[in-house]
């Protein structure tokens, strides 16, 4: 990927399904759950662009009735279908970011069919790039399905360093998410609450700004040229475990696939890459995406 690219018209595409669950949560920095999980579990498909201008919104897909926009005939749908609406309009969320897919299902997963639907919806531009992982439902037989989609050029990020580069993994996904969780506690939403959850939560991933975005991809693609090294990282892990994970096979085989990546981003008259960044010296290696 060249320096001219990242700062036209690339882009990053990942699925993120996402869990809206309930609103009790552990006080820690991280809420963990403690209620049960919500009867409908929804997929959100984002695709975020390199110079941050938001082109394509977020679109959930859902079987989840409430969101339901046809067969509207009760006075209890009725109801539903009017607090739809106000809530859409208060979170400034377009309708056609919500796909009713309908059916018995309670769990939407990625998927292909996903794909073609949420780019048959969005204008992609001659001469694109999309980066997605190796998760199944970007590939059929082997074969990326993007190009034959849309036109654009795709290219997957190494299993072992798709929880670093990926700006939606390592960044986007993590403020929306925080800003969603902090609502949620604030306003103790409940499994009844899966309207006002879920689209609060696309609100968050709307109203991220282009700085920002912009910035995810300069950091994690190093478009500045710089290599983001993370040392702080290792004040989050105690020194045992930090130990263990730089010993680990995974580690090695990310700092491998590193060096690779970096070594094709650095041209001729610069100096090599600098050694691999603290930060991969994670369990959230990704290597569990590949061959789905």
């Amino acid at each position: 990927m060249s320096q001219k690219e990242g700062e036209c018209l690339q882009q990053k595409w990942l699925f993120e399904t996402t869990f809206h669950q309930t609103s009790r949560f552990h006080s820690s920095p991280q809420p963990k759950v403690i209620d049960s999980c919500p009867t409908y579990t929804n997929c959100v498909v984002t695709l975020i662009w390199a110079d941050g201008v938001p082109r394509t919104p977020p679109v959930m897909f859902t079987a989840d009735p409430k969101f339901r926009k046809t067969g509207i005939h009760t006075d209890t749908q009725k109801a539903t279908f009017a607090r739809f609406q106000n809530l859409l309009a208060t979170n400034g969320v377009n309708e056609n970011q919500i796909i009713y897919v309908g059916g018995t299902k309670h769990y939407i997963a990625e998927s292909k069919e996903i794909v073609e639907q949420f780019l048959a919806m969005v204008q992609i531009p001659p001469g694109a790039t999309i980066f997605s992982d190796k998760g199944h439902a970007f590939f059929h037989k082997k074969t990326p399905i993007i190009p034959q989609l849309c036109g654009a050029k795709t290219a997957t990020y190494p299993p072992v360093l798709h929880h670093y580069i990926s700006p939606n993994d390592n960044h986007h996904h993590g403020a929306a998410k925080a800003k969603w969780r902090a609502k949620v506690v604030e306003q103790g939403w409940g499994k009844d609450h899966s309207l006002e959850s879920c689209l609060y939560f696309l609100f968050c991933l709307n109203t991220a700004s282009q700085d920002a975005v912009r910035g995810y991809f300069t950091k994690n693609f190093c478009l500045d040229r710089k290599c983001v090294r993370g040392d702080r990282c290792l004040d989050l892990v105690s020194a045992g475990l930090a130990t263990h994970l730089m010993k680990n096979e995974a580690l090695q085989q990310a700092e491998e696939a590193y060096q690779a990546f970096m070594k094709k981003r650095t041209r001729e008259d610069e100096a090599p890459p600098g050694p691999p960044p603290t930060k991969l010296r994670s369990t959230l290696d990704g290597t569990y995406r590949a061959g789905e």
